[in-house]
């Protein structure tokens, strides 16, 4: 399914999170077991069988971590001051 879009950076990226908070809610919800646990068997059965697709999402992790840590501490400066 994922090597439909291995060129696409930003479609890969969102499905991998797609994918994170679907296997949370699946491990959590449905299956009854630790949706943390599910999440990382996940992350790590994707990243052995598509690890070239993920070669990308990466740098984009880290820019979209970058944004929203500048986001959160924008919220808190105003907040506090």
């Amino acid at each position: 399914m994922l090597k439909k879009w291995q060129a696409d950076d930003h479609v890969n990226f969102t499905l991998s999170v797609a994918l994170a908070i679907g296997g949370y809610i699946t491990g959590d919800h449905l299956l009854h077991v630790s949706g943390v646990v599910t999440t990382v068997f996940t992350a790590l059965l994707m990243l052995r069988t598509h690890k070239e697709t993920f070669t990308g999402i990466g740098r984009l992790f880290n820019i979209y971590w970058d944004y929203l840590g500048f986001i959160t501490n924008s919220i808190l400066f105003f907040l506090i001051g």
